[in-house]
């Protein structure tokens, strides 16, 4: 009964979550993304070129593609909620009482560990921009939650 309740409680807040960081993301990411992806096939040039609109170019908003972008942002956010989840049920074992104050303090912990902390030392690679090979970004990022997460 419990872990049922919990496990809902963990998809419906992850739902929410991802549906609003889904919609943040299609108005202040995007068209940074979709202009950098110019740059990248070749449709637009540093200099000596006119300047052409990200929105121009692919035509506006793309249904399939904003709805399955917020899909999936819903999907990540399930999980962190499910990761969030087990923490909360360890901690019941452990006696302690999962209150509303407690549950946002591990909410804005887990937010720190595994968003804040690595986006100040790691910024996100733009396409088309020469940045660090995947494997040391990961490596990087994975020393940032770790160190956080024990220094929390």
């Amino acid at each position: 009964m419990l872990l049922s309740r919990i496990l809902i409680a963990a998809l419906f807040g992850g739902g929410i979550a991802g549906c609003i960081g889904g919609i943040l993301q299609l108005f202040f990411l995007q068209p940074v993304l979709l202009h950098a992806e110019l740059y990248e096939g070749g449709d637009l040039v540093h200099f000596g070129a006119e300047a052409v609109s990200a929105f121009q170019d692919t035509g506006g908003f793309d249904p399939v593609r904003d709805m399955l972008s917020i899909g999936f942002s819903m999907l990540f956010y399930i999980g962190y909620g499910l990761i969030l989840a087990a923490v909360m049920g360890l901690a019941i074992q452990r006696n302690h009482t999962p209150d509303l104050p407690r549950a946002v303090l591990w909410g804005l912990a887990g937010y720190t560990v595994f968003h804040l902390a690595p986006a100040f030392s790691l910024p996100p690679e733009v396409p088309g921009v020469a940045a660090v090979d995947v494997t040391s970004r990961q490596i990087w990022w994975f020393g940032t939650v770790t160190a956080t997460a024990i220094g929390l």
